[in-house]
């Protein structure tokens, strides 16, 4: 199973998303999503997020709150996929 992030970030009533348009075979391209990513072996959850959302957009995020965890079975017709949602 992979383990990755996810981060919605709002500010007045607006949220932070990315538009997925640069990577050649993304299945995610031209699609908007949160911020975050794949965690690195060694890293948790948090640590990940606080990285992921840092190189993404150059926020420094401190605390950042578990929501829930959403797993997506075959993800990418392959791969489990388990996710730590983060706002």
């Amino acid at each position: 199973m992979k383990l990755g992030t996810l981060c919605y970030i709002e500010n007045n009533n607006k949220t932070l998303m990315l538009h997925r348009i640069k990577k050649k075979n993304d299945i995610h391209k031209n699609k908007w999503n949160g911020l975050g990513g794949k965690i690195i072996p060694g890293e948790t959850p948090e640590e990940c997020i606080i990285r992921e959302v840092k190189e993404e957009s150059g926020l420094n995020i401190i605390d950042p709150i578990l929501k829930g965890i959403i797993t997506f079975p075959k993800f990418d017709t392959m791969d489990n996929w388990m996710v730590f949602l983060y706002y």
